[in-house]
């Protein structure tokens, strides 16, 4: 992939976190510096990205210029629905899952898809043009997933079964699942 990278001046490129982690070990043992300087944009998403993660990217990646995303949304909403740029010259304790993606939009709901206060947990709802219809021949499921935004009134929103909050600077926040499904690199269990 390094390879393929430099040869052919790659500039963008999506991981989930656990391969980003194993690209970065072997990309460290090259002896060819500029062999990933084509590379402008790298977005990271489908697990969580860890501030340890981050630093082992920009120590790793001998280019000033690239930019590292993290990214945030489920396929049902047309992938991201969120992004946040990671600052090489940051110590973060905790990646936020970043601002709105332009024509999507976020509630916090409750159990009772009532909106939660500013800066409350609840459900992370999405809707927005990104927002697919439903499941091919699931309706059961797609009943249940996508639903009449309870704010407005129409449209749909995705309950997505995470777990987030807004905070003071408009960013999001993920903080895990309502049920018992993980991630493993990034795929749904």
């Amino acid at each position: 992939l390094c390879e393929l990278i430099k040869k052919e001046q790659i500039n963008f490129m999506f991981f989930v976190p656990s391969m980003l982690s194993v690209f970065l070990d072997y990309a460290e043992t090259l002896n060819d510096l500029n062999a990933l300087s084509s590379l402008k944009w790298v977005s990271v998403g489908g697990e969580v990205l860890t501030p340890t993660l981050v630093k082992h990217f920009y120590s790793t990646i001998n280019n000033k210029t690239v930019r590292l995303f993290n990214v945030y949304g489920p396929t049902e909403t047309c992938v991201y629905a969120t992004t946040f740029l990671c600052d090489p010259n940051k110590e973060y304790t905790k990646l936020p899952i970043g601002e709105l993606v332009t024509n999507d939009y976020i509630y916090i709901l409750d159990e009772n898809l009532k909106q939660k206060a500013f800066g409350e947990e609840g459900e992370i709802c999405i809707g927005g043009s990104g927002v697919a219809k439903g499941y091919l021949n699931l309706p059961e499921f797609t009943n249940e997933k996508f639903i009449t935004d309870p704010v407005k009134g129409e449209g749909l929103i995705y309950r997505t079964g995470d777990i987030g909050k807004e905070l003071p600077d408009g960013l999001f926040d993920f903080i895990g699942r309502k049920d018992f499904q993980v991630k493993l690199r990034g795929l749904r269990i």
